[in-house]
């Protein structure tokens, strides 16, 4: 009875594992046409890009137009930032000058020796 047992539960162990791997091989099929299909997929999108301008014209005419007028922007920048630094050079040299006159700083005496 026990040896009869045994050898039930050894055949439903056998063929649990007859059906796992049968299961697994199933999913292993289709995993390689799955990859299959998207390695030639993509090798024609890659042969598509290659083949042909991914860059359209009017989009490095854009590129072009906007770093033409970030330069232009950029020189007008440092002209303004020039003038504004001489008009505020000047500026504090006017300020400079009417403190001293307010305030002249007296003159440094020679010391005796």
């Amino acid at each position: 009875m026990k040896l009869k047992k045994l050898m039930d539960k050894l055949l439903k162990r056998q063929k649990t594992q007859e059906q796992a791997l049968l299961e697994l091989e199933k999913k292993t099929s289709e995993l390689l046409m799955r990859n299959a299909k998207n390695t030639a997929n993509q090798a024609k999108i890659t042969k598509k890009l290659a083949s042909g301008r991914s860059i359209k014209i009017e989009t490095l005419e854009n590129v072009r137009k906007t770093i033409i007028t970030g330069i232009d922007e950029l020189q007008q920048i440092e002209t303004d930032s020039d003038k504004k630094g001489k008009d505020d050079k000047l500026r504090l040299q006017a300020i400079k000058n009417d403190f001293n006159k307010k305030y002249p700083v007296p003159k440094k005496r020679k010391r005796k020796k």
